[in-house]
């Protein structure tokens, strides 16, 4: 009899055991990261320009068709040279202190037949400032797909003078003649020149 009891309660102490279910294991809660700030994106700044030479912003051929059939290219100047066409201080000052700047001429041998191209790499500060004196001084300006120009011609005991002045990104173009049939095209063909040589340059 004793024998049967303590098997009985063996039973039923095993079977307490088995349908306690064990207590479930806490389940851990969501961690946070730490969130990741972007970085600021720098702004677009212009490229430094590949300058060409005189002879690649205007060929002779071209330069024949915008003057006169016996033009011929006279060389390269030191980029401040005056030329006493429109004489502003705000030209001369970024002229001489352009990181990138070049003048050629080009004219009729023996005569007083003569043209001129400045091309100059220009901060914003320096286009600002010389548009606003181009502005000031009575030139008249266009916007065309991000290429400013401004142009003036007037006439004097000599003759004539005009100038065009082109300006997209960080290149400048300056051209100086008898008349805008002439610096109209001499700074536009100097434009595509350097647009082939710069393919990043802004349309």
């Amino acid at each position: 009899m004793r024998h049967v009891l303590a098997v009985a309660c063996t039973l039923m102490m095993l079977g307490l055991s088995a349908c306690t279910m064990p207590e479930p294991e806490p389940t851990p809660g969501p961690t946070s990261s730490p969130s990741k700030t972007p970085l600021p994106t720098p702004s677009p700044s212009a490229e430094p320009l590949t300058m060409v030479g005189c002879e690649t912003l205007l060929p002779i051929e071209q330069a024949r068709s915008f003057f006169a059939q016996d033009t011929e290219f006279l060389g390269e100047r030191a980029p401040a040279a005056p030329n006493g066409l429109f004489p502003l201080a705000e030209i001369d000052a970024t002229l001489a202190t352009a990181s990138q700047a070049t003048q050629c001429s080009w004219g009729v041998p023996n005569s007083d037949g003569v043209f001129t191209l400045h091309v100059a790499e220009v901060t914003a500060d320096q286009r600002t400032t010389l548009e606003t004196a181009l502005s000031d001084a009575g030139f008249s300006n266009v916007t065309f797909e991000r290429v400013i120009s401004f142009e003036m011609a007037s006439e004097n005991e000599v003759g004539t003078t005009a100038a065009t002045h082109l300006f997209t990104a960080n290149l400048w173009i300056m051209s100086n003649a008898n008349t805008l049939s002439t610096t109209a095209p001499v700074a536009n063909a100097a434009l595509e020149a350097l647009r082939a040589a710069n393919p990043t340059l802004e349309p």
